[in-house]
């Protein structure tokens, strides 16, 4: 038996590894017994899937570096590990010419563009109030101002607010259009406070964008090393600001050097 933990809450009791989810029902607005309840929900599927892993001793397949370090730390007994990065959707993954991609959404080709994406923006995981709090910091420069647009893509606007320098686009994340939408873009910001991803990040790097990346994702397992990736703490707002300005500087080029893998598929890129 194989087996793909997706969020990796059969090694928690939660739908992650640090049981974000009794976090989440604890902040919420719920009423107390729905949250009680919520809960044994929870801790029920986890006894439940603990006595499945320990009778069938399934191989486990890791989806990165990170998810293989936590199940080889966890209590089960684990009969093989295989690595293997299933979710990397090579439909996104073409290539398109920059230039006619920022025509075609109507953005100037000298804007220097910062992409982040999510299908909920108000996970607390992927901390959308320190992203708000850089584009309001941006929007306040002059001097960035006219060049910097930061781009949200998802299913609801987090930002109710005018700002120049923000852009929504709302997406259903059919494959081309987002693939179109990593095209157009010069750096990928990941701020997450914990994701057994997030698959927006390999997704970025295999479109050939700089990509600031949160410590607290797994996925920065895989990538640390990487010319084009800087790891960051998603709460140190003078350290995300110093490296978006950073890439801002140089504009067009990774951090080091020029490192153009578009053609490449992923087993190659992260070899």
């Amino acid at each position: 038996i194989y087996f793909f933990p997706m969020d990796l809450e059969i090694l928690s009791g939660g739908c992650h590894f640090d049981l974000d989810c009794i976090k989440s029902i604890n902040k919420s607005h719920i009423s107390l017994n729905k949250k009680n309840k919520l809960k044994k929900k929870i801790l029920l599927n986890y006894k439940i899937k603990k006595n499945f892993f320990n009778k069938c001793k399934p191989k486990f397949i890791a989806s990165n570096r990170g998810v293989m370090k936590i199940i080889k730390e966890s209590n089960y007994k684990i009969n093989k590990i295989h690595l293997s990065y299933l979710l990397v959707n090579k439909n996104r993954n073409r290539y398109f010419e920059k230039k006619i991609l920022r025509k075609k959404f109507y953005i100037d080709y000298q804007n220097f563009v910062i992409l982040n994406m999510s299908i909920n923006p108000y996970d607390h995981r992927k901390n959308i109030n320190k992203y708000i709090e850089i584009i309001k910091y941006f929007s306040s420069l002059d001097k960035y101002m006219q060049n910097i647009k930061f781009i949200y893509v998802g299913n609801t606007n987090p930002i109710k607010n005018d700002l120049n320098n923000y852009i929504y686009i709302k997406s259903n994340f059919e494959d081309k259009f987002i693939n179109m939408i990593y095209r157009l873009s010069d750096l990928y910001l990941d701020l997450s406070l914990s994701d057994n991803g997030p698959m927006s990040v390999f997704e970025a790097y295999m479109n050939n964008l700089n990509i600031i990346v949160s410590n607290k994702s797994l996925f920065s397992h895989d990538l640390k090393y990487k010319k084009n990736v800087k790891l960051i703490d998603p709460n140190n707002f003078d350290e995300i600001i110093k490296n978006i300005k950073l890439c801002y500087k140089t504009k067009n080029k990774h951090f080091v050097n020029k490192f153009d893998f578009k053609n490449n598929n992923l087993l190659q890129a992260i070899s």
